[in-house]
């Protein structure tokens, strides 16, 4: 077993197992939730939030802002079959827009960031 496998069982213990169905995204509709599940259902958004919690939790930074890069490249170690499809989003940005625990920025054709949401202070 690879070093990278091994750390990548370590990290996801006690998180939900999440199915992955590749499935073309529909090609009209660029980011969109896919409707159309003929074959098998779509995971809920929510089955993606305990994994993107955990890789932004992991990812200590000042503000708390994480480039979605390297989300995605953390997300694919924790979960190998993580997939935004499974979801019914081509892109991981999309599902991270979709799913209203996370903040997104993106500077003027910059990178994306994302970070959980802050809480007010009363």
């Amino acid at each position: 077993m690879s070093r990278r496998t091994k750390d990548a069982r370590e990290l996801s213990a006690g998180l939900p197992q999440v199915r992955v169905h590749r499935k073309p995204a529909p090609s009209s509709h660029q980011g969109e939730q896919s409707t159309a599940s003929a074959e098998k259902p779509l995971q809920p958004v929510s089955a993606a939030v305990p994994l993107i919690e955990k890789v932004l939790s992991q990812e200590e930074t000042e503000d708390g802002w994480v480039n979605l890069g390297t989300v995605g490249k953390q997300l694919l170690n924790l979960a190998p079959d993580f997939d935004p499809r499974t979801f019914g989003f081509r892109k991981l940005s999309d599902l991270v827009r979709k799913s209203k625990q996370r903040e997104v920025k993106q500077a003027e054709g910059g990178p994306i960031s994302i970070r959980l949401k802050q809480r007010r202070k009363s």
